[in-house]
């Protein structure tokens, strides 16, 4: 075959087959032209034909000198410009072999989780990536041919090659094919003798490139040995000691294995690291040399549950090396204001130089005279709140007693989740003041808190591009609005309450004789008789119903792993967020529906008005600002019932009945929310149970004690001036709380401009900013 008339590039081409392979130019042309000039591929073909005319090359060296015959050489592989072709592997554990037999890949990489648990070679991958040229030159080149490193290369004998290949190899490939898999490495590692936590495992697996962990193709194998320059397996013991010095000594090896690694330890389709292998993955490589590594370790340990993206896992790397190397030059060359750092070492800064941090102040350390504030001030502010801001002052007092609000906001959750199991416990029973109907309105709980759900979402990502002055601009807009509309209806309220108690009791009596004397059809009197009769008992169905949504809503965010996952997440993340949006969004329309449909009946047998009156214009209009309430809830730091409180007022609702609906809802949001802060670590457990008790007990004191106001006075409008002046005083307190936070700088980088962050940036943010 000629070789005249090729491009510039495939001449190169040819010239590496021959180079890598040890044929003459005839036979790499050859393949090349088979597999569409894809080095990879015709190396792939070359070597599953068993290397023809390769032995003639190679047959001469010497058999029994693998071992000896390095020379020196800084560029190996440095002309071969093969592809990266990075995969997606299942989850950092132990990179090769079983973990019961205690084989991995460095000190102590034994026990790093991925999404589908605990990594080893008898919980292999479900799925192997296959990757293509396309996405390998969107990757970054992390290959052993882009760089300089120690070993000392050689021509290998493919003959003797194909043997070691051959003599471990079995046909239990992840796609079939012929492998080293789980037998063969676990007998090669026998016949080495070699230290099953050796990390020159990790420096092999990125010679050759692997693709899924505990595996070899026959091809990676073939081209990692032809790169480390032995053909048996006594060469491959005495390389040993070489490849240990790619990550022990040499750095810019190490840096490209560092990189690499990362990739290679994701599970199939993710973007992130559990924390628990970056640790690893860190005490390898970081360890030895980085004089802040035993404080980040600390770090870690207090502050982080979440997982870890690429661009933080590389840029601590060059902070190690860099701006964060010693603790001198920590404090003076790192700029945390510049927003060119990702918001994890940010956050390292603000921790590593607080005062407090040496105090053993941690949020994740048990102070139980802290606690003990705590759970008293619970117990008050339940007591105080229940009947109109359930929880609006829980944030500040816990930031003003401990002076952390990572320790505040899970902490609050608890107690608000206290508060509403208590309340909510108790307003079951309770009948409307009123009218013939429960206190709590279940209906208006179905119609607006699935939108609520919705809005949490966006105000998750609102949060993080926006900046702490901006956010809390935006809280003292909002808290005003409303705390004006609640101040206006509990004026209302007030000069109507005279007309509404001497009006009220005979209600039930007109509800019965107008249904008695409408000349109507017979089908519509059963319909009346229906509504009248649904309206005036609770109802478990619709309550379970509610309970439904809220159930998938948080088993499919916790699937997607947040709902941050709907702009950052893989395709099967975002169909699971979606679904979530679409099934709020189906049940808010069949509720409307069915609403409006009961409303109609209403109308057409002139039944006298209720507490709440649905129209086509209030049953659209409502939802909406009740996603408006949980955009404020994710972006702004405060409880929708805020909001919804009194937004249930300008519906119509009575205070108490608006108040004990709203706690209904807040029911759920609270369990979803504190469940997952439970799952991220964020909460200790006696501490956690004291401060949900106290506000259980709080609350139920309060609701008894505001009951009992209420019979005595007759009157309504002490709930709505109540609700009125906690949110007042809620948004006094909250400016208190970014004006502290920012002066005694533990915002964690927040006053830093958002507007250049990177989009990966922003998904971490989201991913970092937990339940909302």
């Amino acid at each position: 075959m000629s070789l005249r008339g090729l491009s510039a590039r495939q001449s190169a081409l040819v010239s590496d087959f021959a180079d890598v392979s040890g044929t003459g130019e005839q036979i790499a042309c050859s393949y090349l032209q088979r597999s569409n000039w894809s080095l990879e591929g015709a190396l792939d073909m070359f070597y599953q034909d068993g290397a023809p005319g390769a032995c003639e090359a190679n047959d001469r060296s010497d058999t029994d000198s693998d071992g000896r015959h390095y020379r020196s050489h800084r560029s190996l592989n440095k002309k071969f410009k093969i592809e990266s072709t990075l995969t997606l592997g299942s989850g950092p554990a132990s990179w090769l072999l079983p973990d019961s037999l205690g084989f991995a890949m460095g000190r102590g990489w034994v026990s790093g989780l991925g999404t589908r648990g605990p990594y080893t070679m008898f919980n292999p991958p479900t799925k192997r990536v296959k990757r293509s040229a396309a996405r390998g030159a969107a990757q970054s080149r992390e290959t052993p041919d882009k760089r300089d490193h120690r070993l000392l290369r050689r021509k290998v004998n493919n003959t003797k090659l194909g043997r070691f290949f051959s003599n471990y190899a079995t046909s239990e490939g992840s796609e079939g094919q012929e492998a080293i898999g789980i037998d063969g490495i676990e007998r090669l590692c026998g016949d080495l003798g070699n230290d099953p936590m050796d990390e020159a495992w990790l420096t092999i697996a990125f010679y050759c490139q692997a693709e899924t962990m505990g595996e070899f193709t026959k091809s990676e194998w073939l081209n990692g040995m032809q790169r480390i320059g032995v053909d048996s397996m006594e060469g491959l013991r005495d390389a040993l000691p070489e490849l240990r010095k790619e990550i022990d000594e040499d750095r810019s090896t190490s840096e490209q294995i560092y990189r690499y690694a990362f990739t290679y330890s994701l599970d199939s389709g993710a973007k992130t690291l559990p924390i628990e292998g970056c640790m690893q993955l860190w005490s390898i490589f970081l360890k030895p040399y980085w004089s802040l590594y035993p404080q980040w370790e600390q770090f870690v340990k207090d502050e982080c549950r979440h997982n870890v993206s690429k661009d933080t896992y590389q840029m601590l790397w060059e902070a190690s090396t860099g701006a964060m190397r010693d603790e001198a030059t920590l404090r003076s060359d790192y700029d945390i204001s510049g927003g060119a750092w990702p918001v994890m070492l940010d956050d390292f800064y603000t921790w590593f130089v607080d005062p407090g941090r040496k105090d053993g102040s941690s949020f994740m350390s048990t102070d139980w005279c802290s606690v003990v504030l705590a759970g008293a001030s619970a117990f008050g502010c339940a007591a105080v709140a229940v009947g109109g801001g359930i929880g609006a002052l829980y944030m500040p007092a816990f930031v003003a007693l401990m002076g952390d609000a990572h320790w505040a906001v899970p902490l609050s959750k608890v107690a608000i989740n206290g508060v509403a199991v208590s309340a909510t416990i108790f307003n079951i029973g309770q009948r409307h003041p009123i009218y013939d109907q429960p206190l709590i309105d279940l209906d208006v709980g179905l119609l607006m808190e699935p939108a609520t759900l919705v809005g949490a979402m966006l105000g998750v990502y609102l949060n993080v591009i926006m900046t702490s002055v901006q956010i809390l601009t935006c809280l003292v807009l909002v808290l005003s609005a409303t705390a004006i509309l609640a101040l206006r209806k509990a004026i209302q309220r007030r000069e109507q309450e005279g007309d509404i108690v001497v009006d009220g009791g005979m209600t039930e009596l007109r509800l019965l004789g107008v249904a008695a004397g409408i000349p109507s059809s017979m089908p519509l009197m059963l319909e009346v008789d229906k509504i009248v009769h649904e309206e005036s008992v609770f109802q478990p169905l619709k309550a379970w119903a509610l309970f439904v949504v809220w159930l998938a809503n948080g088993a499919l965010l916790y699937l997607a792993e947040g709902p941050a996952e709907l702009l950052c997440g893989d395709t099967a993340q975002k169909a699971m967020i979606s679904t979530v949006i679409l099934l709020c969004v189906l049940v808010t329309i069949v509720v409307r529906e069915r609403l409006l449909q009961r409303q109609l009946i209403k109308d057409e047998a002139c039944l006298p008005k209720t507490s709440v009156v649905y129209t086509k214009a209030n049953t659209i209009i409502y939802p909406f600002l009740s996603c408006f309430a949980g955009v404020c809830a994710g972006c702004l730091g405060i409880g929708g019932g805020l909001i919804k409180g009194p937004l249930m007022l300008q519906l119509g609702m009575l205070p108490q009945a608006a108040t004990a609906t709203s706690i209904w809802m807040i029911l759920f949001t609270s369990s979803s929310t504190s469940l997952q802060f439970a799952l991220m670590g964020r909460l200790l457990l006696l501490p956690s149970v004291a401060v949900w008790v106290l506000s259980f007990s709080g609350a139920w004191v309060g609701s008894r004690l505001l009951v009992t106001r209420l019979h005595r006075s007759g009157r309504q409008s002490t709930v709505a001036f109540l609700m009125a002046a906690l949110i007042l005083l809620s948004m006094l307190c909250m400016v208190g709380v970014f004006i502290y936070e920012h002066s005694q700088g533990t915002a964690g980088g927040g006053l830093r401009s958002k507007s250049d962050l990177t989009p990966s940036e922003v998904c971490e943010l989201m991913r970092r900013r937990g339940p909302i």
